[in-house]
């Protein structure tokens, strides 16, 4: 599962703001590097608060900054070494009895019981998590415009 936001609409100032990010770039990076960790920890708190129970469910979550003048955005992956099964939450799942329960061999074993319907988490936090976003770099443009002397 990977979460992509994307800002675009920049084209009218893109010039100016090419200027103001040559002139200012760490600024550009802090306040994606800050995006980052607020986009990592808003979904984790969605994800517990939909199951209920953390149990090292969010341990794998991982968010990075990408982009360049033209497309500034945070990428975030729940599935990694520490998750690899984060899929099955999200997405859903059937419940199957085991083959084995103590060593002895169950006649029920391998028979579907039920379903577990998915908690579909990481649309919902890309929708909640954009508007805040894209809010957040239309005011980073506008500070480094003012601050490279542009607007």
């Amino acid at each position: 599962m990977t979460i992509s936001l994307k800002v675009s609409g920049i084209d009218e100032l893109q010039h100016d703001f090419e200027q103001a990010v040559q002139l200012y770039p760490e600024l550009a990076q802090k306040r994606l590097r800050r995006h980052k960790f607020r986009l990592k920890n808003y979904v984790k708190k969605l994800v517990c608060e939909k199951v209920k129970t953390d149990r090292g469910l969010t341990k794998g979550f991982s968010a990075s900054d990408k982009g360049d003048i033209n497309e500034l955005r945070v990428e975030f992956s729940a599935e990694g070494k520490k998750n690899p099964h984060f899929h099955l939450i999200e997405e859903g799942h059937d419940i199957v009895m085991p083959f084995t329960r103590n060593g002895t061999v169950r006649k029920d074993g391998g028979q579907v019981k039920g379903y577990v319907p998915g908690i579909k988490a990481i649309p919902q936090a890309s929708k909640n998590y954009e508007e805040i976003f894209e809010t957040d770099i239309r005011d980073m443009a506008d500070e480094l415009l003012k601050k490279a002397g542009l607007i």
